[in-house]
């Protein structure tokens, strides 16, 4: 089902559906980034395809039910908090209204802010795509680990559009 077709048929808001594995990860040794130097925020282009791997990946989940793959690509500390069962039940509204985000695909990214890495080397990564007649937000956290971005935060929502 389409974002337009969900939203013909009353879907009005989904609720803002966090999932953290939550900002003191380094504090706790999730990674070895202490004696190194901070991890530099991607290029715009490789935040651009990240985000869009993610919500692809988080798309295929919700079709099929298996949160297998999202997870795999996930920080230490949020595969410890969050199974795959876990998070088929956090996002079952998603599954329930049969929401799919492949329309994104076509669409570019638009920041809300411009992707940063914070004092504790996370990246931060939050936008949304001007799919009609519903908006794609996201926001996504990451930590650099095993020489790779992992996700550490996810948060999607399908909203109305800003009003002007």
């Amino acid at each position: 089902m389409t974002i337009r077709r969900t939203a013909s048929i009353g879907f009005a808001l989904l609720a803002w559906l966090v999932i953290a594995a939550h900002a003191d990860a380094a504090s706790r040794g999730d990674h070895q980034m202490a004696a190194k130097a901070s991890p530099a925020a991607p290029s715009d282009a490789v935040s651009r395809r990240m985000v869009k791997i993610a919500l692809i990946t988080f798309n295929n989940a919700v079709k099929t039910g298996n949160f297998t793959v999202l997870r795999l690509r996930t920080a230490k500390r949020f595969k410890a908090s969050f199974s795959a069962v876990k998070l088929r039940r956090r996002f079952a509204t998603f599954r329930k209204r049969r929401v799919d985000l492949s329309p994104i695909v076509s669409l570019g990214v638009i920041w809300d802010k411009r992707p940063v890495v914070d004092g504790k080397d996370r990246l931060h990564l939050r936008g949304y795509f001007r799919t009609v007649p519903k908006i794609v937000r996201f926001d996504f956290r990451y930590l650099f680990q095993g020489g790779a971005w992992m996700l550490t935060h996810i948060a999607i929502r399908v909203t109305d559009p800003p009003t002007k």
